[in-house]
C-alpha cells in the first residue's frame, strides 16, 4: 500500500455553435430514471434553458455541471466533455491556484508554471471541499520515489501560517524547522510545536514544525 493510500484514503472536479452530445445526456437521464424536465427542476433552472443547453444554444455553467454530475452519479469530467467544454480550460473565476509542485520524496516547492486549475480539477475539487477559501493546489511531478504512483495527481490544502488545530494521525503539508515544506503524516504534536512524523519514504522523524495543514483532497 502506498504512503498516500495508507494515510489519506478518505481524501481520495462562448460560441453559438456548442458541440454538445445530446444523445449522451438523454441516455444518462434514462439510466437515472429521470427526464429533461425533472433534471432541470433538480438543478433549479428553467426546462427551456436545459433544452437550449442540450440543443447547443446555451452553454452549461460550471455549477450546473457539478450539480448534474452529482445528480446523475457520473464523473463531472464526462459531463463537461459531452457538454462541449474543454476540460483543460481554466474557469474565468478560478479561486484555487495551482501554485505548488510535489516531487517523488514529498518535497513541496513553487510550481514552475503556476496558474489557475483547469475545469475538470476545479469541478472535482469543489465537490470535495466545504469551502475553497485560502485553498491552494500542488501537482505531483515525479517519475520515481515514494510518490511515483501519484504522478500527475493534485493535492489540495490551505495556505497555512501556523500549525492548525489537532492534527494527530493526519496527512499534512508541513513546514519543517529548516523552512522546507513537505507532505508528511503527523503521528502526534505537542503545544511546543514538536511533532512526530512519518515521511513518504516511511522514515519516522521528530521536528519542531513551523506550520502544518491537513491535506483536504487528492485528485488523481
Amino acid at each position: 500500500m502506498s504512503f498516500v493510500a495508507k494515510h489519506a484514503t478518505d481524501r481520495i472536479i462562448m460560441s453559438n455553435d456548442i458541440k454538445i452530445n445530446k444523445d449522451w445526456f438523454m441516455s444518462a437521464f434514462k439510466d437515472r430514471g429521470t427526464s429533461l424536465r425533472r433534471t432541470a427542476k433538480h438543478l433549479e433552472i428553467d426546462p427551456s434553458a436545459m433544452s437550449r443547453t442540450l440543443s447547443g444554444q446555451r452553454k452549461l455553467q460550471m455549477n450546473e455541471a457539478q450539480a448534474l454530475a452529482r445528480f446523475l452519479n457520473i464523473p463531472v469530467a464526462d459531463v463537461l466533455a459531452n457538454a462541449g467544454m474543454d476540460i483543460n480550460q481554466v474557469p474565468e473565476n478560478s479561486s484555487i491556484p495551482l501554485s505548488k509542485q510535489i516531487d517523488g520524496t514529498g518535497l513541496i516547492t513553487d510550481h514552475k508554471k503556476a496558474g489557475p486549475l483547469p475545469y475538470h480539477i476545479i469541478a472535482k475539487a469543489k465537490t470535495n471541499l466545504a469551502s475553497d477559501k485560502a485553498v491552494i493546489a500542488a501537482e505531483v511531478d515525479t517519475s520515481k520515489g515514494p510518490l511515483e504512483f501519484w504522478d500527475g495527481a493534485t493535492f489540495l490544502f490551505r495556505d497555512a501560517i501556523e500549525v492548525e488545530g489537532q492534527l494527530a494521525e493526519t496527512l499534512c503539508a508541513v513546514t519543517f524547522s529548516d523552512g522546507t515544506q513537505s507532505i508528511a503524516h503527523i503521528s502526534s504534536t505537542r503545544p511546543s510545536g514538536e511533532a512526530n512524523l512519518i515521511l513518504p519514504n516511511g522514515k519516522k522523524t521528530k521536528d519542531t514544525i513551523k506550520t502544518a495543514t491537513p491535506i483536504l483532497a487528492i485528485i488523481p
